[in-house]
């Protein structure tokens, strides 16, 4: 039994199943290639606006703030920042120009902002000097808590001052532990000492004395270390309040035994009466 279609329903069927197939075949490469170049173009075409958009007036440096800065100059913080005229926000980093800003010794933290229009601030927190430093050459210069030397003396304000043994600084830093010290030190001293302290003093062991006046005179207080303070005020009170009554000027008050040691003033030795 002969089970082939009929020749006439073959070649009917087949004829517009080929011809669809050769259509599809040669249409899809065509839109295909279409598609892809619409692609590109939609591409490209933002690319290109993008370029135009981050290359507009908007973008361009036009302005720099500077905020913060007391003992800095507006000019010297620009130059330390480094920023290129004419350049884009875009192109600029603030991780780079805080690290600059951060350069200066006088400068503690800082802080960078770019904004449009063309805009960029510069915020920085400068260091403050908190006491005066010597060595043995005796030259006064200006350090912050964490021993940063800020310079030599302004005389813009008033400071203590700390006299060391040596004054050792390594990258414009000294050890900020004397600094501590003598700070922790002047809370309990100034309101007890007989007038303003001339000067701090620390030697190899820590242990603090002040300069300062009583009865008119220099004296020296050697106070030790800061521990028992409380007690050692009280001491000092008391002493001075009675030499005060006794009217006995003294050289050298030291704080540092269970009983306090007085050296009293000399009195200069009368000339004797001519022969």
């Amino acid at each position: 039994m002969n089970l082939s279609p009929p020749l006439g329903a073959s070649s009917e069927t087949a004829g517009p199943r080929r011809r669809r197939l050769i259509r599809r075949g040669v249409a899809r490469p065509a839109q295909g290639r279409g598609r892809t170049v619409r692609r590109i173009s939609l591409v490209l075409l933002f690319l290109v606006a993008q370029a135009l958009f981050l290359s507009s007036h908007l973008f361009r440096l036009q302005e720099v703030q500077v905020r913060g800065n007391v003992r800095l100059t507006r000019t010297a913080i620009l130059r330390q920042a480094a920023l290129p005229q004419g350049s884009y926000l875009w192109a600029l980093s603030p991780r780079r120009i805080t690290r600059r800003l951060q350069g200066l010794r006088e400068v503690r933290s800082a802080e960078v902002s770019l904004t449009i229009p063309g805009r960029v601030l510069l915020e920085v927190q400068e260091r403050h000097p908190v006491l005066l430093v010597s060595g043995t050459q005796g030259t006064w210069f200006e350090v912050d808590a964490e021993g940063v030397l800020l310079g030599p003396s302004s005389g813009r304000q008033s400071l203590p001052r700390l006299k060391l043994a040596t004054l050792e600084a390594t990258q414009g830093r000294i050890d900020p532990t004397p600094i501590r010290l003598v700070l922790k030190a002047q809370q309990w001293l100034e309101p007890n000492l007989p007038a303003p302290a001339t000067a701090y003093m620390l030697d190899e062991t820590r242990s603090i004395s002040v300069e300062t006046r009583f009865l008119g005179t220099p004296v020296v207080i050697k106070v030790g270390p800061v521990q028992g303070m409380n007690y050692k005020m009280h001491v000092l009170r008391a002493l001075t309040d009675r030499l005060k009554s006794e009217a006995r000027p003294v050289v050298v008050i030291d704080l540092r035994y269970s009983s306090p040691v007085v050296r009293p003033l000399k009195p200069e030795p009368t000339p004797s009466p001519a022969a």
